[in-house]
């Protein structure tokens, strides 16, 4: 509890807000997209629940970085890219298995949808902290050029 209050001080609280928004748009795209894929289109769970994932956080890795981060120019593939796309995929294997779970007791769109959200919910915390100390810090140390694209 120690570790989360230390960090909890240091958190800039606007950063934290913008996040918060962004998160709030990346939420909306996937739900809309798994709500179309799987409830319009039917589409299995598992799979619309991997095309909303994957489609949505090319818009949130953007946003953050360049919204929430307030980073400009090129990404670097390593340091950015890499560590974002690793919690998006944790983010979809941890969502997939509980859309698997909750569509092999029900078909109910809403009820894949919760679980989407909910699996999200449980990495969303721990994201900011990787994002704001790691990711996107080393970025914003090494960004004293402006640089565009993403870079290796």
């Amino acid at each position: 509890m120690e570790w989360v209050k230390d960090r909890l001080g240091g958190v800039e609280w606007f950063r934290a807000l913008r996040y918060s928004a962004v998160s709030i748009v990346g939420v909306v795209v996937t739900q809309v997209l798994l709500f179309g894929a799987h409830g319009v289109f039917g589409l299995e769970a598992v799979p619309a629940n991997t095309l909303a994932v994957s489609v949505a956080a090319i818009p949130v890795f953007f946003l953050n970085r360049a919204w929430v981060w307030q980073l400009n120019g090129r990404s670097s593939f390593r340091r950015e890219v890499v560590p974002f796309w690793g919690f998006t995929l944790a983010g979809l294997a941890l969502s997939t298995l509980a859309v698997a779970v909750v569509s092999s007791m029900t078909s109910a769109t809403l009820a894949v949808s919760a679980a989407n959200i909910g699996a999200f919910g449980v990495l969303w915390v721990a994201k900011f902290f990787v994002l704001d100390e790691v990711v996107f810090a080393a970025a914003a140390a090494a960004s004293g050029d402006e640089m565009v694209g993403i870079t290796s």
